[in-house]
């Protein structure tokens, strides 16, 4: 059974690049480019792994994925936090708090996105 993933990045190149190339490796995707979209696809889709931008219009990613990592419906999921590298020290600080279970610095390249998903599902 394919896995679905659901990718929330506000950055619509971005968003479809991951999509493509998910979607070519046998996984379902789901798009959402803002917090308050991802969370009504949430309670609509049950995707085995999110992947998560922390800056993201309306809710951004950190309070995101603390709100997931509460709800017992949703607690399970593993997300990756995606941030630009000068958001990593950002990451640090909040790791605690967050609960992401894995991060990834932007620009990545896709083969160590792929590696982490396939660590996590």
């Amino acid at each position: 059974m394919k896995k679905t993933i659901l990718i929330i990045e506000d950055d619509f190149d971005i968003n479809e690049m991951i999509k493509t190339r998910l979607e070519e490796d046998g996984y379902n995707t789901i798009s959402s480019y803002d917090g308050n979209d991802a969370l009504k696809k949430l309670n609509t889709f049950n995707p085995d792994l999110i992947i998560l931008d922390i800056i993201l219009p309306k809710v951004n990613g950190f309070e995101l994925c603390k709100t997931i990592k509460k709800n017992e419906s949703w607690c399970h999921i593993p997300i990756i936090l995606m941030t630009a590298t000068s958001g990593l020290d950002n990451v640090a600080r909040n790791e605690d708090k967050v609960q992401a279970d894995a991060c990834i610095a932007k620009p990545f390249e896709y083969p160590e996105l792929l590696e982490t998903i396939k660590k996590l599902i």
